[in-house]
């Protein structure tokens, strides 16, 4: 696989709710009994990384057909062959993805 072809397929997203990566102090106007107070709050960074990265397997469409038994109204029971698709992680066969940086 070429650098291109990974590159083409990186998309770029905000760190998820309660990530915070470096320590920052915010500050809220909040209204207590009509009276507008400022409250300060300290965040501590919770994680080590400079980045977070979602790597998704890789998926095929696979089709496999099951028995099904079926009733008329007459009562008369016959099988009929149903054709269902799932989607099916693809083998890596034991490869991995190294990032460094």
């Amino acid at each position: 696989m070429k650098l291109d072809q990974i590159q083409a397929k990186v998309r770029l997203c905000p760190l998820p709710d309660g990530m915070i990566e470096e320590d920052c102090v915010e500050t809220f106007d909040i209204e207590d009994e009509g009276v507008m107070k400022e409250e300060t709050v300290e965040r501590a960074a919770n994680v080590k990384h400079n980045s977070v990265v979602y790597i998704k397997v890789g998926q095929y469409e696979l089709e496999d057909e099951i028995p099904v038994e079926v009733t008329s109204m007459s009562g008369e029971v016959r099988e009929e062959i149903q054709t269902v698709s799932k989607m099916v992680d693809e083998d890596q066969q034991g490869k991995a993805l190294s990032v460094q940086g």
